[in-house]
């Protein structure tokens, strides 16, 4: 059974991710913030499979969350998909693997479940898991265009 910490400020979707992700078969332990991970991270008797990161969270960044493990000797190699409203950060390191938000919550499953298989780590994820990080990314900008056409639509459409 693999683990996997959820770290996302915006509860909604966590709780939402985090059902699918159990429905899929995973033990999913949560957080609310960076530090909270953090928190989390010590008290678990074994690494997690995978960390699923926001990036923006108050009390601490995904940046800051990354910063700290790779800087640590005990999560230095745990695997990491970081989370992000926006497309690449700058300040995400070159080489971490980055999906859009918000992103279909089976396309995430989908993705984990791709991840895992491939457990190659964050250096070399594997074909697979980077064609589903390129889906998901593209999917999520799929949808954000079908919104915005919605909305501009909806805006030149004529009241009754």
């Amino acid at each position: 059974m693999t683990s996997i910490l959820l770290v996302d400020d915006n509860e909604d979707l966590r709780i939402l991710y985090a059902q699918l992700l159990r429905r899929a078969g995973h033990v999913v332990r949560e957080a609310e913030d960076g530090a909270r991970a953090l928190e989390v991270l010590e008290q678990m008797d074994s690494e997690p499979c995978l960390l699923l990161l926001d990036q923006m969270m108050p009390v601490m960044t995904g940046t800051e969350v990354l910063k700290v493990l790779r800087d640590s000797g005990r999560f230095a190699n745990l695997p990491i998909i970081v989370l992000s409203a926006t497309s690449r950060p700058p300040d995400v390191p070159e080489g971490q693997n980055v999906v859009r938000k918000p992103v279909d919550p089976h396309v995430l499953v989908s993705l984990v479940q791709g991840f895992l298989a491939s457990k190659g780590g964050q250096a070399s994820l594997g074909h697979s898991a980077n064609a589903k990080i390129g889906t998901a990314n593209s999917a999520t900008k799929a949808t954000n265009r079908g919104i915005l056409e919605l909305t501009a639509s909806r805006r030149h459409a004529p009241r009754r």
